[in-house]
C-alpha cells in the first residue's frame, strides 16, 4: 500500500507545487513587503522629528543663554553707572586726588575679580579721560596707575555713550579686540557695553565701561552643543562667522585674506532663506539647519554698526530689528545619512525576520515607536529643568512666569520675584571640589522648594543663582517674610562629606505691578535689588527700589 502513494507524491508535478506556493506566497509576501515600507516610513519619519526636534531644542537653549548673557552684562552696566562712591567722589572735583581715585579703583577691583568676565572695566570723565581703569590680565585685575591712563575722547563707543540718557546702555557690534589700529594677538572677541554716568544735579560726569570677553559667550554655545549631531555657528547680520567649527574663517570682517569666508558664499541657497527668516528648519542636499535670530539690543539699549577705521566714526545708529545674529545648528549631510536612515544590512535582516515572523516585525516597529516616544520626552525633560537640582530652567521660567502675570492680573493680587544668589559658594567651589558644589546647590535646592508652597515655582537660573515665583500675596510684607525664611533655612549648616558648610543668600524682591508688569523688566528689578543686598553685607533681602 505504500508503494503507490509513493508514486502519486513522486508523480506530483513540480509546476503545480511552485503555483501553489506562489498562491499562499505572494499575497504573503506583499503584505509583508506594505508592513516593511510602512515602518521604514515611519522609522524615517520619526528619526527625523526626533533630530529636528532635539537641534531646536539646543537651539533655543543657546538663545536663552545668550539672552540671559546679554542682559547680565546689561545691568551690571547700569548698576556700576549708578554706584554711589562715583557720585560721591566726582561731584564738583575737576582733578580726583589720589586716595580717592584708588578708593574707587578698589571698588572696581572687586567687581572685576569677581565677575571674571570683564577684560576692563572703566570710569571715563566727561572729557574722555580714563579716572580708574581695570585690566585683566593673565586670570586676574590689575589697576592702571594714574599715568597709565589714556584719553579716550575720539572713541567712537564713548562718543555713543555720552549721547544717551539715564538708564540706557550701549551696546557695540561683536568685534575683535583692537590696540594701536590692529587686531590684537592671539585674538580677543569683545562687545563693549557702557551707560553714561550723571552727578546729584543730573549733569552728566562720565560714562562707565564695561568690555566684555566675548569668548565666555561663544564657549558657553560650545558646551551646550558637546552632546549634538550638530555644529553650532555664530553670523553676524552680514553672514561673516563670530563662531565655526573651522576656526580659520571666524571674524572674516577683519582679515583682509578671509573677506571672501561668509556663510553665503559656502551656503548660498541656505542663506537665502536663513537671512529672511527669524527662525526655522532648512533640510538640503548639503545638510540639516536649525536656525534662530538673535537681536542683542534689548529694550533702552543702543548700538552702532562699527566701520572700517578703529577710531573713524560710526556710520549710523542701528535700531534692534536691524541689528542682529544668526544661531545656527549644522548638520552636514553625510551625518544627517547616518542618523536618519538605517543601514542596509540591517533593513534587509528585519525584512527576512518579517518574513519569517510577522509578529515580530509589529513588535519591531512598537518597540521603535516607544523608543521615539522616550526620546522625545527625554528631549523635552532636558529642555525645560535642570539636571543637577531638578528645578525648572530658564525656559520653563518664562513659560512660569507669563502665566504667574496673567494670574494675578486676573485676580487683581500681587505676586512676586525673589532673585537669590548664594554667598560664599565660590569658596565652596574653591575649597572643596565641584562635587561639593554640586550637593550643597542641590540641598539648597530641595530646601528653598521646601520653603515655598506647591503653586509657587524655584528655578533655578546657572550657576549659584536661582529665581522664586510668588502667586497670590496679600502685599509686600508676606514676601519679605518668605525671604526671611529662605534666608535662614539656606544658612543652616549643610552635611558633606568633609564635615559642615554654610553658606549664605541674598535675595533681591520685585512686586507686580509695583515694579513692573513684564517679565524681563521685574527679574531685572530683582536683580537689581539682589546686588543692592550683596552690597549691603549679603545674607540679606531687599526690595527693588521705585
Amino acid at each position: 500500500m505504500t508503494l503507490p502513494s509513493r508514486r502519486k507524491v513522486s508523480q506530483l508535478p513540480f509546476p503545480s507545487l511552485i503555483r501553489r506556493f506562489l498562491f499562499f506566497f505572494f499575497p504573503l509576501a506583499l503584505v509583508l513587503a506594505v508592513v516593511s515600507y510602512l515602518f521604514y516610513s515611519a522609522e524615517l519619519r520619526g528619526r527625523t522629528y526626533t533630530l529636528q526636534s532635539q537641534q531646536k531644542y539646543m537651539v533655543q537653549q543657546q538663545q536663552a543663554a545668550l539672552r540671559n548673557q546679554l542682559r547680565s552684562i546689561a545691568s551690571d552696566a547700569l548698576v556700576l553707572a549708578t554706584h554711589h562712591e562715583i557720585h560721591t567722589i566726582m561731584t564738583g572735583q575737576a582733578i580726583l586726588p589720589e586716595e580717592e581715585r584708588q578708593a574707587l579703583a578698589v571698588e572696581f577691583f572687586a567687581f572685576a575679580r569677581f565677575k571674571k568676565i570683564y577684560d576692563r572695566v572703566r570710569f571715563l570723565d566727561h572729557t574722555g579721560m580714563e579716572v580708574v581703569s581695570i585690566l585683566y590680565r593673565n586670570g586676574r585685575p590689575e589697576i592702571v596707575p594714574r599715568d597709565g591712563l589714556q584719553s579716550q575722547e575720539k572713541q567712537d563707543y564713548f562718543q555713543k555713550t555720552f549721547t544717551l540718557n539715564r538708564g540706557e546702555v550701549f551696546v557695540s557690534p561683536f568685534d575683535l579686540s583692537v590696540e594701536n589700529n590692529a587686531v590684537e594677538l592671539p585674538v580677543k572677541p569683545m562687545i563693549r557695553f557702557g551707560s553714561p554716568v550723571f552727578g546729584p544735579e543730573k549733569n552728566k560726569i562720565g560714562v562707565l565701561l564695561l568690555d566684555y570677553l566675548g569668548e565666555e559667550l561663544l564657549n558657553e554655545l560650545v558646551t551646550l552643543a558637546e552632546n549634538s549631531p550638530g555644529r553650532t555657528m555664530l553670523l553676524n547680520r552680514d553672514g561673516y562667522w563670530l563662531l565655526n567649527p573651522e576656526h580659520g574663517e571666524e571674524w572674516g570682517f577683519r582679515f583682509a585674506e578671509r573677506k571672501h569666508f561668509t556663510f553665503g558664499n559656502r551656503f548660498p541657497r541656505a542663506w537665502q532663506m536663513i537671512s529672511s527668516t527669524d527662525s526655522g528648519c532648512l533640510a538640503s542636499d548639503e545638510g540639516m539647519f536649525t536656525f534662530v535670530t538673535l537681536r542683542p539690543l534689548l529694550e533702552g539699549l543702543h548700538s552702532s554698526n562699527g566701520s572700517p577705521g578703529v577710531i573713524a566714526e560710526s556710520a549710523a545708529s542701528l535700531e534692534a530689528e536691524a541689528h542682529f545674529w544668526k544661531l545656527i545648528s549644522f548638520i552636514p549631510a553625510e551625518t544627517v545619512k547616518k542618523n536618519l536612515h538605517p543601514f542596509l544590512f540591517q533593513y534587509l535582516l528585519g525584512n527576512v525576520f518579517l518574513f519569517l515572523c510577522a509578529g515580530a516585525g509589529c513588535w519591531l516597529a512598537a518597540f521603535a515607536g516607544v523608543k521615539r516616544q522616550q526620546a522625545e520626552a527625554k528631549l523635552k525633560e532636558l529642555a525645560t529643568h535642570d539636571t543637577l537640582t531638578g528645578l525648572p530652567n530658564r525656559h520653563l521660567l518664562f513659560d512660569r512666569l507669563a502665566q504667574a502675570l496673567a494670574r494675578a492680573r486676573r485676580s487683581r493680587k500681587m505676586a512676586a520675584i525673589l532673585f537669590l544668589d548664594l554667598d560664599r559658594f565660590k569658596e565652596v567651589n574653591d575649597e572643596l571640589g565641584h562635587e561639593a558644589g554640586d550637593a550643597v546647590l542641590y540641598e539648597t535646592a530641595r530646601r528653598m522648594k521646601n520653603q515655598v508652597r506647591e503653586e509657587d515655582t524655584v528655578a533655578r537660573m546657572g550657576g549659584d543663582e536661582f529665581i522664586i515665583i510668588l502667586h497670590d500675596l496679600p502685599g509686600g510684607e508676606q514676601a519679605g517674610k518668605i525671604a526671611g525664611k529662605l534666608i535662614d533655612v539656606v544658612n543652616q549648616p549643610i552635611q558633606l562629606e568633609h564635615g559642615f558648610r554654610t553658606v549664605g543668600v541674598s535675595v533681591g524682591i520685585s512686586m507686580f505691578p509695583k515694579d513692573g508688569d513684564e517679565p524681563n523688566a521685574l527679574i531685572s528689578r530683582a536683580d537689581t535689588a539682589m546686588y543692592a543686598a550683596k552690597n549691603g553685607g549679603r545674607n540679606c533681602s531687599r526690595f527693588a527700589k521705585g
